[in-house]
């Protein structure tokens, strides 16, 4: 049993942030409303809410690799997204991994601006 913890982000725009992870994993689902986060059982994870572990943004156990769990970022109260990441897969994907993603994001987000 891996028990989850949550990472805050500067990101806000879902298609950046998409388009970001896409460049990491096969597949990445966008959700308009919070989905339900699985373990690498199979089951559903309470370890941050009682009635169920969910995000807007998941990477699916399956594409995250091995004995994995989903990997989520659910909105905060200030607009930002939250990163789900179990204490098993903060092994691989940890502060420094989010890090490089929020930068590769600010590219991707300063992109899209440019090019709007």
């Amino acid at each position: 049993m891996s028990k989850f913890a949550q990472y805050s982000t500067v990101m806000k725009d879902a298609k950046c942030l998409k388009k970001v992870l896409e460049k990491r994993f096969k597949e990445v689902e966008i959700h308009s409303a919070p989905e339900q986060l699985i373990d690498f059982q199979g089951k559903a994870t309470h370890y941050l809410d009682e009635s169920g572990d969910k995000a807007e943004i998941i990477i699916r156990r399956k594409h995250v690799g091995g004995a994995a769990n989903d990997i989520g970022f659910t909105k905060d109260s200030s607009g930002n997204y939250k990163a789900i990441i179990s204490a098993y897969d903060s092994s691989k994907h940890n502060q420094k991994w989010l890090d490089n993603l929020c930068k590769d994001y600010l590219v991707e987000k300063a992109t899209s601006i440019m090019t709007e």
